[in-house]
């Protein structure tokens, strides 16, 4: 659809839901993109854009039982300027959804898809597109044998970091381990012990 003139670019937002696991319940439900979805301008055929959209989850969040929170990681944005969550580790409390932090690893990754430059769609009123560096994988917490914690996480930029979740999301450390692509980089998977963490560039 997004390659479609006709169609509305671009009105989703990443989001995580809380359920009651005894009845199902919503509990909260909490919107990666603080800014609430609006009209923005029309092309040159009059379709409606829409944004700031995007940040989208993949993957499976991770709970950190020490400061009730839930660690997710999100995907690229789909309409500019990039929503500053966007390919981004988000810290939510537990209880509420309230967003406690965000640390964002790539500023400026607006890929829409259907308004790349070689294109000649009208649709194409955007900047100049972004690398399309989600983080794909479950970030991964550890505790070091020095008792310092570790909040892991691998992008397809080819980078894997190491960030202080007792210090929202401060960088500790970052290491490329490939180029990194729109189709590659660190998608999937990634393991972690109590003094390595394993991952993998496909």
């Amino acid at each position: 659809m997004a390659s479609n003139p006709k169609y509305e670019c671009c009105t989703s937002q990443g989001a995580v839901v809380a359920y009651d696991a005894n009845t199902g319940a919503q509990i909260w439900r909490a919107s990666t993109i603080s800014a609430p979805l609006a009209r923005t301008t029309k092309t040159s055929v009059g379709t409606q854009l829409w944004g700031p959209a995007g940040a989208g989850v993949w993957s499976a969040p991770t709970i950190d039982e020490r400061t009730n929170s839930l660690y997710v990681a999100t995907g690229n944005a789909f309409t500019a300027p990039a929503a500053p969550t966007s390919d981004a580790i988000i810290a939510f409390d537990l209880d509420t959804g309230r967003m406690r932090w965000a640390k964002q690893l790539t500023p400026d990754d607006a890929y829409i898809f259907g308004c790349s430059p070689s294109e000649t769609s009208p649709r194409r009123v955007q900047p100049p597109m972004g690398p399309d560096f989600d983080f794909g994988a479950s970030p991964i917490l550890r505790t070091l044998p020095n008792g310092r914690r570790v909040l892991t996480a691998g992008q397809k930029s080819g980078v894997a970091w190491g960030l202080d979740p007792d210090k929202e999301g401060a960088v500790l450390w970052e290491h490329r381990i490939g180029k990194g692509s729109v189709t590659g980089g660190i998608e999937w998977g990634g393991a972690a012990d109590e003094q390595v963490v394993y991952t993998h560039e496909q």
